[in-house]
């Protein structure tokens, strides 16, 4: 056990509904009566509180030198959360700059059971409670008060009479001090963080972390860290003095099964905390798979072989001259153990890149195999694209009969949009193009696929441009609905709105709510527009279809659900007024090559 002993620095004295400082070398502690009514005096003591480190406090004890004394009056104290050296002199100013720092009572009072005016003996005050917590605190404030005052206080009225206990101070010789009584603390069980219930790989490095936890601490000095196989009975042990709170040891120490690690900290004064414990497990990587082969097509097809048991996913990416071409992400292997990119490859040389994943998502090293595409291309073919109204047709011809055919919107980048394959003609083959805009140029081309090889067509540019707008159902795309004529303009609206899928959260302590953006998007469209009567049996026919719907005009191609349709007979029963509303959905225009 050690004793610190700390002594008032500064000390006040204040009257209630008095805007002037009392003139007194001691503190008054009591009330001043005159029947029912009364004014009650307080003091204020300021402390210094040293920094403690690592220390467990006992005892904390407030010693006052009292001068003179009165019956039924009782010392209290009250820890007063204030930052800074009080210099004010009156009661209206305390309490206006400090008395909602009130923070809490000492579990301690003296009441005083006789009355003297040469009392001078010292008193003290068990404050433990206010001062643990208050470690290296520079401006510890205690008022000393008597709340009871007001519950006994009785007479008949007249001259207000001072009844009050006086307490030297400073400037008295005889200043307030605290004796505080500690014991060296030792810190308490660190938190374990990483790994606990975690699958680790047997290679590579692994960093074991944890929380230093202490009361008033200067911080850890150094631990004690140590592991184990569940199945043994000995720890590897080690002592690192550092106030680093991780670990880090190479991996490949560790078999495969059930691990064990314990860590315990140490303070400065050489205090040691108990053991935490954390699990993991340990499980190695699957082995390396090979390579076994890579089909020579440009739609080509990669195989390899690997330990079943250990593989669960894969991944594999195409690579020529240094540059990632292909990444097929994460996919699932270990049933065919084989996969067709879907990129179409030109002849060169690439290098395929493989890697294979287990359960516990622990990769293999990556393997690699370089591959040559060299096949026969086929005749370069002939396109010539045409716009029609709302379509482009593409008319094409070559020795062979399967061919992808690709569309670019002014400068982006080139989509498959189709693959025709046709029985042979020497008349060539066609194709119409409906997935476009209004007032756009388009770029197109046809690539010829056969036996592996491939060839491509010069690029061919085609201005689109139409009036109104078209809705059909994208797999009969030829079967549409021209929406132009209105029942009172040629020009119609479409109506718009959109939504994300936002949250507005509110938080304690928060005036006004946060937002939580979501990842998810709504878009609404409308139209309301004249069309005949054939054409309202067409868009019956296309809704009774009740499949995805292209929606398309100027500076729009949208892939949407029809979520509701209205019509009405007008002009004499010649046609039909509509109303269609509609939501987007998601589609890809852009087709696969597996």
């Amino acid at each position: 056990m050690a004793m610190t002993k700390v002594t008032c620095f500064n000390d006040k004295n204040y009257r209630n509904n008095n805007i002037l400082a009392l003139n007194d070398s001691r503190m008054l502690i009591g009330a001043d009566y005159g029947g029912e009514n009364y004014r009650e005096y307080f003091g204020l003591m300021q402390f210094a509180m040293p920094a403690l480190y690592d220390q467990n406090i006992t005892s904390a004890k407030l010693y006052l030198y009292v001068t003179e004394s009165k019956t039924r009056v009782t010392f209290e104290t009250q820890f007063y959360n204030i930052k800074e050296i009080v210099n004010i002199n009156t009661y209206d100013s305390f309490e206006n700059m400090y008395g909602d720092k009130y923070v809490m009572g000492g579990n301690d009072e003296k009441v005083f059971d006789v009355s003297s005016t040469i009392y001078n003996s010292w008193v003290s005050l068990d404050i433990t409670n206010l001062v643990v917590g208050n470690n290296a605190n520079p401006t510890f404030s205690i008022v000393l008060v008597d709340n009871n005052h007001d519950q006994w206080a009785s007479g008949a009225g007249g001259t207000q009479i001072p009844y009050v206990c006086r307490v030297a101070t400073i400037e008295g010789g005889y200043a307030p001090y605290i004796e505080i009584t500690h014991e060296d603390a030792k810190p308490f069980k660190p938190s374990i963080i990483y790994p606990d219930g975690d699958i680790l790989p047997n290679s590579g490095n692994v960093t074991f972390r944890w929380k230093y936890n202490s009361g008033f601490s200067a911080g850890q000095a150094k631990y004690d860290f140590g592991w184990k196989m569940q199945s043994e009975s000995q720890w590897n042990d080690v002592m690192v003095a550092t106030s680093n709170q991780q670990h880090t040891m190479d991996a490949s120490a560790f078999r495969n099964g059930i691990a064990e690690w314990r860590v315990r900290t140490y303070n400065g004064i050489g205090m040691v905390s108990e053991y935490a414990t954390g699990q993991f497990y340990v499980v190695g990587k699957p082995g390396n798979p090979i390579i076994t082969g890579v089909k020579n097509d440009a739609l080509t097809e990669i195989t390899w072989s690997a330990e079943r048991s250990e593989e669960s996913s894969a991944r594999v990416k195409i690579m020529q001259y240094g540059k990632e071409i292909y990444d097929s992400g994460v996919i699932s292997g270990g049933i065919e153990d084989a996969h067709k990119p879907n990129i179409i490859l030109q002849n060169g040389v690439y290098a395929a890149i493989l890697s294979i994943a287990n359960i516990y998502d622990l990769w293999s090293d990556q393997v690699s195999k370089s591959f040559t595409i060299n096949c026969q291309r086929p005749d370069t073919p002939e396109l010539t694209v045409q716009s029609y109204d709302d379509f482009v047709r593409l008319e094409f011809s070559g020795n062979i009969n399967s061919f992808y055919i690709y569309r670019a919107e002014g400068e982006k980048e080139f989509l498959p949009i189709a693959y025709v394959n046709l029985p042979f003609s020497n008349k060539g083959y066609s194709y119409e193009d409906y997935g476009v805009k209004s007032d756009r140029m388009y770029r197109y081309y046809v690539r010829a696929y056969y036996d592996g090889g491939i060839s491509d067509s010069k690029i061919r540019e085609v201005f689109v441009k139409y009036d109104g707008y078209y809705i059909s159902e994208i797999n009969h795309m030829e079967k549409r609905v021209k929406l132009m004529l209105s029942n009172d303009t040629e020009y119609i609206p479409v109506n718009m709105s959109k939504e994300n899928s936002n949250a507005l959260v509110n938080y304690l302590g928060r005036r006004y709510p946060i937002k939580e953006a979501g990842t998810f998007s709504k878009r609404t469209l409308s139209i309301t527009a004249f069309i005949y009567g054939g054409q309202e049996e067409v868009l019956e026919e296309i809704m009774d279809a009740n499949g995805l719907y292209c929606f398309r005009g100027r500076n729009i191609v949208a892939y949407v659900d029809i979520t509701s349709y209205n019509a009405s007979n007008a002009f004499f029963d010649k046609g039909y007024i509509i109303n269609l509303s509609m939501e987007q959905l998601e589609h890809g225009e852009g087709i696969s090559y597996v």
